[in-house]
C-alpha cells in the first residue's frame, strides 16, 4: 500500500504485553469480587463455610438468613420467586462484564500492534476466552473444590442454566418482534 507500518521493538510490545495483561487481571478482579457478593447473596459463603473468614460480607449475607428475602429454605418473603433474584443479577451482571471485556479486549489488542491479521486474532481470542471462562465458572469451580458440596453445586447449575435459558429463550423469540 507504500503506507508506513507502525514497528515495536521487542521491549516495547512487551511493555505492551505486561499492560495489557495487568488490566485483564483487574477486570478479572472485579469479576472475582463480583462472584463473591453473589455467593453471598445467593447463602452459599455463610457463617459456617469454609472461606468465611476473608469472603463473607456480613453486610449482604444478611439477606440469605432464614425468614429474610433470599432465605433458601424457602421462609421469606415470596418463596421461590426472590431465590431467583440473585442468580439473575449474577446472569446479568456475567453478561455486562462480558461485553465491557469485549470492548476492552479489543482496544487493548488493537494497541498490542500485532504483526499480521492472524496473531491479532489469536490474541484477541486467548484473551476473551480465558475471560469469559473464568467469568462464568468461577462460582462453580468455588462451590466444586473449595467448598466442596455437590448440592450446592447442583442447585448453582440448575438456577444458572434455567435462568440462562430463559434469557435465551426470551431474546431468541420475543426480542426479534
Amino acid at each position: 500500500t507504500g503506507m508506513p507500518e507502525r514497528y515495536f521493538s521487542s521491549q516495547e510490545r512487551l511493555f505492551r504485553y505486561c499492560i495489557s495483561a495487568c488490566v485483564t487481571l483487574f477486570l478479572l478482579m472485579i469479576a472475582f469480587f463480583v462472584m463473591v457478593v453473589s455467593l453471598n447473596l445467593q447463602g452459599y459463603i455463610h457463617k459456617f463455610s469454609y472461606s468465611r473468614e476473608y469472603l463473607l460480607f456480613p453486610s449482604i449475607s444478611w439477606l440469605c438468613d432464614e425468614g429474610q428475602y433470599f432465605d433458601r429454605s424457602g421462609k421469606g418473603p415470596m418463596p421461590f420467586v426472590l431465590l431467583k433474584v440473585p442468580v439473575i443479577l449474577h446472569i446479568v451482571t456475567i453478561q455486562v462484564l462480558n461485553k465491557v471485556y469485549q470492548v476492552v479486549a479489543n482496544i487493548l489488542t488493537d494497541w498490542e500492534n500485532h504483526r499480521s491479521p492472524t496473531e491479532h486474532e489469536n490474541a484477541l481470542y486467548i484473551k476473551r476466552f480465558f475471560f469469559e471462562a473464568f467469568d462464568c465458572y468461577v462460582a462453580l469451580f468455588y462451590l466444586a473444590f473449595i467448598e466442596a458440596d455437590i448440592v450446592l453445586l447442583r442447585r448453582n447449575l440448575v438456577s444458572l442454566y434455567t435462568c440462562d435459558s430463559v434469557r435465551r429463550l426470551s431474546c431468541e423469540t420475543i426480542i426479534p418482534f
